[in-house]
């Protein structure tokens, strides 16, 4: 088929791993595929069953929405590039997809008049849904790429898309260390590594219907009702156990104290302790 299709997509990285990369309304329209190289842009195109490989971007010219499927590093160096490709960019629109990069990453196209925006995963209880930001015409242009792919859309000014993403880093970055941390204290514990994970899992179960029931007045556990006898066990403990893990969780507890706006002095005492032990292996 020679003709051109209304959408084309500059890919990169790990594609067809994207679940964005499968959304019926693109490959029902889609045309060129732009890459590294040919080859690259045809092992792509193959992967996901639709478009077809062009080697510049003047193959784009004819594509009313420009799709962007890149890692985050390569984004930059892509966007000069379409910026010095010579292509009209009035009444065209370019998207980010599966990014937690958003439409001001994309600021240099749109002084030159495309409309922008990104769209990226989020889960919503049982829900997968799309977060959704950008210009009015590029929200459009989206919903029409999501049409029929199961994904229910979750729109967002483009100011707010870093605020929840940060609510991602919160929620599922940082509870990695606090995970390993809790995984390590087990291990020194002598409990097997199976069951250890298991009581993990429990717990944060646990704490997160707990949190969604009452928020932070359920809040558990001796730290939040400043049992300072409790805490000073666990952290002696700690301390002989593994000290980098002791300092650890010190530092967190005094933390979680000061952002609940609690009375965390109790703690210097505990902190200092653990700290003691720097040097220990």
């Amino acid at each position: 088929m020679s003709k051109s299709k209304p959408v084309g997509l500059i890919a990169s990285g790990s594609v067809p791993s994207s679940a964005f990369a499968r959304l019926p309304g693109l490959l029902e329209q889609l045309g060129p595929v732009k890459s590294h190289s040919v080859r690259v842009a045809s092992r792509f195109a193959n992967s996901i069953g639709a478009g077809r490989p062009v080697h510049d971007y003047a193959s784009l010219e004819h594509c009313r929405v420009i799709s962007i499927l890149v890692p985050d590093g390569e984004l930059e160096g892509i966007v000069a590039e379409l910026c010095a490709a010579g292509m009209a960019w009035e009444e065209r629109t370019v998207l980010l997809l599966d990014t937690w990069l958003d439409s001001s990453d994309l600021a240099p196209l749109a002084v030159l008049g495309a409309e922008t925006g990104s769209l990226c995963h989020a889960e919503f209880d049982t829900e997968s849904r799309a977060l959704m930001e950008g210009s009015r015409v590029a929200l459009i242009e989206a919903k029409r790429l999501l049409r029929g792919s199961g994904f229910r859309v979750f729109p967002v000014e483009p100011s707010a898309k870093p605020l929840v993403l940060a609510a991602l880093t919160l929620s599922e970055t940082l509870v990695f260390p606090l995970l390993a941390a809790a995984e390590e204290c087990l291990k020194r514990g002598g409990i097997p590594p199976k069951q250890a994970l298991g009581i993990l899992d429990r717990a944060t179960v646990r704490a997160s219907r707990a949190y969604g029931i009452s928020r932070r007045k359920a809040w558990p556990g001796p730290l939040a009702a400043s049992n300072q006898r409790l805490m000073r066990r666990q952290m002696a403990a700690l301390a002989a156990a593994d000290p980098m893990t002791a300092r650890f969780l010190a530092t967190a507890s005094r933390e979680a104290l000061s952002y609940f706006e609690r009375e965390g002095g109790w703690l210097d005492g505990l902190f200092l302790h653990a700290n003691s032990g720097k040097g220990a292996g």
